[in-house]
């Protein structure tokens, strides 16, 4: 990992300062190798650092909510292995009683250990103190050779260690290993997946890499699981990945602001247009990140070494974009999965066509209950025909809420006195049964009627509810 370096750090002065003649050379021998590797990421990638560097630690959120998280991460570790931290603890104070080496490892430690707590922890458990631990024991094992102690001592200090390690340690468990418990975001990952991938497990699932003979024609979405799903199925499906681990463009934006987001899990929202976009040759609707969209699609599709693809880069890592990131952070905020001239393009059929059912504003509800049966009372049935939705006074709406079955894709279109002001596309949602849609419009329409065409789904229609503001 990048940030050893933090741990190295301390350890690199010393050798320097201390021992200047011996280390020199082979210090700058080390950071050109650092530096060649800077340089081959940033003209490979696009940026000197990974990708997941800005998904995760560049999502908008203040540093006080990282701080909470790692407290977390620090109060989550000790009550499920607290020997790991105790050596992390012994090991540090070893280090400050040794030599000068051992005291710049220590330190070493001790820096990285609060930039741990700095970055929000993890949401794998034990993960980012697992080093930390190993370096730990050598400077405990360091310091005791020194005073010459009984290998009692260490025969003593092997069996605290043993009775003391988590019951969750490979020491411990067998094949039927399973953790599906979480704790403030922060999940023992190994429990969790171990009945499916676990090199024991009785039902061990051995993932299946299709070839890439084709396109892929479908796009899902999703927060990570892009390892053996994805891998499966590349051939048919396209994964945009919200959280941003994968995605070039979504870690350029700020996560959705919200007070329980899971570190490790910054989710984004999707810019309008962008899950058409990855298949096809097209512009997104916001053309400032348009800009940075295409630049990042030149870097990471065009000709490694041609000159386009060089000052995309530069621009990449220079220019500001004036991308409008309110929009991508304020949760009020629902963006449009397609924009009005892209729905228009794709759905030609419907921008004259009329509903076949109507109904009174006044009759459907207002109250928002997700998971309603799509048959329950007060429910709006209707066939692959349409409804249509009449106000008998025009209003003006700028954002709009619509409980739709959740198996369903649904085209919305806003009219006034038969003119189309705005068309929406409500894709399937998850969920049981009647589950909430909204959106936010570019800006606010006055309206008189709402068609509504069901485009994707199992033939059973309803709409529970409609919101508007």
């Amino acid at each position: 990992r990048m940030d050893y370096a933090l741990i190295l750090f301390p350890i690199a002065l010393v050798l320097l300062f201390e021992y200047k003649s011996l280390n020199i050379k082979p210090m700058l021998l080390s950071l050109s190798i650092v530096i060649s590797w800077f340089l081959f990421a940033l003209f490979y990638f696009g940026h000197i650092f990974p990708n997941t560097y800005y998904a995760k630690l560049k999502a908008g959120y203040p540093i006080e909510e990282f701080l909470e998280r790692g407290l977390n991460y620090f109060e989550y570790q000790f009550e499920s292995d607290p020997i790991t931290l105790f050596i992390i603890i012994f090991g540090v104070i070893a280090g400050f009683l040794s030599k000068k080496f051992a005291k710049a490892v220590a330190i070493g430690l001790i820096i990285y250990l609060l930039y741990i707590l700095k970055i929000g922890g993890d949401f794998m458990q034990g993960r980012f103190f697992a080093t930390p631990a190993l370096i730990a024991a050598y400077l405990i094992i360091n310091f005791l050779a020194t005073i010459k102690v009984s290998k009692w001592i260490y025969i003593l200090l092997i069996l605290i260690i043993y009775f003391g390690s988590n019951k969750s340690s490979p020491l411990f468990v067998g094949k039927d290993y399973n953790n599906q418990g979480a704790y403030k975001g922060i999940a023992d990952e190994r429990g969790f997946y171990f009945q499916e991938y676990g090199l024991i497990a009785p039902n061990r699932k051995w993932p299946k890499i299709a070839k890439l003979d084709k396109q892929p024609t479908i796009v899902k979405t999703g927060c990570g699981g892009l390892g053996a799903e994805a891998l499966s199925s590349r051939d048919k499906i396209y994964y945009i990945d919200i959280c941003a681990l994968a995605e070039p463009l979504l870690s350029q934006l700020p996560a959705t602001k919200k007070s329980d987001w899971r570190i490790g899990h910054e989710e984004r929202k999707i810019p309008t247009d962008y899950s058409y976009a990855v298949l096809n040759d097209l512009s997104l609707y916001d053309k400032s990140l348009n800009r940075l969209y295409k630049d990042i699609k030149i870097v990471t599709q065009g000709k490694l070494w041609s000159l386009k693809r060089l000052k995309a880069i530069y621009r990449i890592n220079t220019q500001n974009y004036h991308i409008n990131k309110d929009i991508y952070s304020d949760p009020k905020i629902t963006l449009p999965i397609y924009s009005q001239t892209l729905i228009e393009k794709l759905y030609p059929q419907y921008l004259n066509k009329i509903p076949q059912k109507r109904v009174d504003a006044k009759s459907i509800s207002k109250e928002h209950k997700d998971g309603m049966r799509w048959d329950a009372k007060g429910a709006k049935i209707f066939s692959d025909k349409g409804i249509a939705i009449e106000f008998k006074k025009s209003r003006v709406i700028k954002s709009l809420s619509i409980g739709f079955d959740n198996n369903d894709k649904y085209l919305v279109i806003l009219l006034n006195q038969d003119k189309i002001k705005n068309l929406i596309i409500f894709p399937k949602s998850y969920g049981v049964g009647i589950q909430n849609r909204a959106v936010t419009l570019d800006k606010a329409v006055e309206i008189d009627k709402i068609y509504i065409f069901p485009l994707d789904g199992d033939g059973y229609y309803s709409l529970g509810w409609l919101s508007y503001q």
